[in-house]
């Protein structure tokens, strides 16, 4: 075309940005994605821990009881440590996706920008090219109205 987009390096580095960003919300995606998955076992856990406890129960084991007591104190703390991290995790899952959203805008507002430079280097090739076809359309006007205006020679004798 002509010129080119002074801006291109910009839209390079958004589009760098854009992708980072992208990156750390899959990667907060996956972290929450393991914490479902560590959720899943702790409740395999419990149902392990509810269906010994019956048995238990029904054997009267009175220590095997106590110290299943105590496993699943610690398997509330579990749970409850396991939920604090969840929700931290679904923060930062939705401040990345802001990000996101926010590196989209930066970079669309470039490509806004190369869009419309692009539309009038399109305009301004047309233009000269215009210009260039009008040139040649007068010259070849005028080489004929030339031809028309000379005598000729055949008519001569």
């Amino acid at each position: 075309m002509g010129r080119p987009f002074r801006l291109a390096a910009v839209i390079r580095l958004r589009e760098a940005r854009r992708d980072a960003a992208r990156q750390h919300l899959a990667d907060a995606m996956r972290a929450a994605a393991v914490l479902e998955e560590q959720q899943a076992a702790l409740r395999g856990r419990f149902e392990a821990l509810l269906a010994e406890r019956r048995s238990a129960a029904a054997r009267v084991d009175t220590a095997w009881l106590l110290s299943a007591g105590r496993y699943e104190l610690v398997l509330r703390a579990d749970e409850r440590a396991l939920k604090e991290k969840v929700l931290a995790v679904d923060q930062e899952i939705e401040r990345r996706r802001q990000l996101v959203a926010e590196a989209d805008r930066e970079l669309r507002a470039v490509e806004v920008l190369r869009e419309r430079f692009e539309a009038s280097q399109r305009k301004e090739e047309a233009r000269r090219e215009s210009r260039r076809l009008d040139e040649h359309g007068s010259q070849a006007f005028h080489r004929r109205r030339i031809a028309d205006m000379s005598p000729d020679p055949a008519e001569a004798l």
